[in-house]
């Protein structure tokens, strides 16, 4: 479901811009599908790189989660984590220090 120019202008003005998913949407260029995809083992901020792990996707009326194939070479869709996205990310897993990389 894609929401037209006029939805779009009567829901943005009330969303919390500084919300992290907003956020890295705007710094990443991201789609909001692979955005609100993205899993704590999506993110590392040891080589400060992200990957893109999945999307999610709409299949008869249900929005479900679809992996990209794992049998994918991590290393060539690696993207550089900047300054910016480094305080997003740690601002959205604040609270999930024991989170699995499935989360």
């Amino acid at each position: 479901m894609t929401l037209g120019s006029k939805q779009q202008a009567e829901i943005l003005p009330k969303m919390k811009k500084e919300h992290p998913i907003f956020l890295w949407l705007f710094e990443t260029g991201e789609r909001m599908k692979a955005a609100r995809a993205k899993k704590v083992g999506d993110i590392n901020l040891f080589t400060m790189e992200y990957y893109h792990g999945g999307a999610f996707s709409y299949h008869n009326g249900q929005e479900i989660y679809k992996p990209f194939p794992k049998v994918r070479d991590r290393a060539a869709d690696a993207n550089p984590i900047t300054p910016k996205l480094e305080a997003i990310t740690q601002s959205a897993l604040a609270g999930l220090e024991n989170a699995g990389p499935d989360e």
